[in-house]
């Protein structure tokens, strides 16, 4: 399970191919009150907790045995006067890593966001975002394992870098209607400072700033459906280690579609980032330090696919099941892999709070570093129950859904 040590875009790419289920915020903002009642109170937020469990056990001969998180989020969203929103996450995880006797165990705070949006035009909306140190920077040998097992693309836990220092995000977002097509434009540049990774060490690493530009397209079709389709790039400079290069990452690029059909809904990810360069040592026999040189990074691929739809239930429940498949190629061929899931989610209202019990199981394989020949079966579950309550206020009126107000899905989405 290969990844570049210390780097600041883990686990970042299944982070964009799969919802984060642990904080739903479809229809958050549909669900107004009546116009008609003087004392209706519209809903302007949300506050949302819960509990998430991943897990995976791996064939015989790969890298680790067994990898396991578990997660506390705690996410909130509250719209303010004047076209100004605001929202942000923090997470409470205990990662393990099982390697025959040997159990490795990282737990931790992860790092704080939050993020204020100003709707300045109807069709523009400027967001400013920080990243808080509120995570463990410094690991030591054993806990940067467990967060280099999470931070694998292909198996998508829910975090894996638990401490990425501080950073500062500035983004613009513009969209217009044409007819029945929405098109969206956005852009953003991401500020990184510098950190101490290890416990055992002096060196200081700094994440390479990033660039991202986004090009979005929806179009109705028809009064139940809908397709909408997206291209991202993104740009990093390269990461420093003690001022020294350390990583210069290729271009990354993602396209996405998704089409709603009524109670259906299928979709399509597609990510690929270009050859990177890795600057390592050259030692001498005795154990000197000779120059540095660099490798290269090969490229990596991955695409997914997926379908999920609504079922009714007795007593007025809706179960909403699911169904994906993701394939990760890469240049080498250790860290290769598939993996296919099924799972559901039960939305359940209880006075004034949403609950989202889910559980999904996973079934594929992964070729390890160890063994660049043969994949090996990977089995995984997942559980996870959400609490979301809104946060409403006294109003005479509906409220109106601004452009930009509602939750990311990672703390990424600017």
């Amino acid at each position: 399970m290969s990844h570049v040590p210390f780097s600041p875009r883990v686990p970042g790419v299944m982070a964009v191919v799969t919802a984060f289920a642990l904080l739903p915020t479809a229809s958050l903002w549909a669900q107004n009150p009546s116009p008609d009642s003087a004392s209706a109170r519209e809903l302007v937020g949300s506050v949302a907790t819960g509990v998430h469990f991943q897990g995976f056990a791996f064939g015989a001969r790969s890298d680790v045995d067994a990898a396991q998180l578990l997660l506390v989020p705690l996410a909130y969203q509250r719209r303010l006067g004047g076209g100004i929103a605001v929202d942000g996450y923090t997470a409470y995880a205990r990662g393990t890593v099982r390697r025959g006797d040997e159990v490795y165990t990282l737990s931790a705070p992860v790092d704080t966001w939050a993020r204020l949006r100003w709707t300045m035009t109807p069709w523009a909306v400027l967001a400013v975002g920080v990243n808080l140190p509120t995570g463990r920077e410094r690991q030591t040998t054993q806990e940067s394992i467990v967060a280099g097992v999470l931070s694998n693309d292909l198996l998508g836990f829910r975090e894996g870098s638990w401490g990425l220092g501080t950073a500062s995000t500035v983004g613009i977002s513009t969209a217009r209607q044409f007819g029945t097509n929405r098109v969206s434009l956005g852009g953003s540049y991401r500020f990184t400072g510098s950190f101490n990774p290890r416990r055992d060490t002096t060196f200081t690493f700094a994440p390479g700033n990033e660039t991202r530009f986004r090009l979005g397209l929806e179009r109705e079709l028809g009064t139940a459906s809908r397709l909408t389709a997206g291209l991202t790039w993104q740009h990093f400079d390269a990461d420093r280690l003690d001022g020294k290069n350390l990583f210069r990452p290729g271009v990354r690029v993602r396209g996405d579609a998704s089409l709603s059909l009524g109670e259906w809904n299928v979709y399509g990810v597609g990510f690929w980032r270009a050859s990177g360069d890795l600057t390592v040592p050259v030692v001498s026999v005795l154990g000197g330090f000779v120059r540095d040189t660099v490798v290269s990074v090969g490229w990596q691929a991955l695409a997914a696919a997926g379908v999920s739809t609504s079922l009714a239930l007795p007593r007025r429940y809706t179960l909403r099941p699911s169904l994906d498949l993701k394939y990760l190629g890469r240049e080498e061929r250790s860290g290769r892999g598939w993996m296919g899931g099924v799972g559901a989610v039960l939305p359940v209202v209880v006075r004034e709070f949403d609950l989202f019990p889910a559980a999904r199981l996973t079934l594929g394989g992964l070729v390890p570093t160890m063994d660049s020949l043969t994949y090996r079966p990977v089995r995984g579950a997942e559980l996870s129950m959400v609490v979301r309550r809104g946060i409403r206020r006294a109003s005479r009126r509906a409220a109106v859904n601004a452009p930009g107000t509602s939750l990311p899905a990672r703390r990424d989405d600017l």
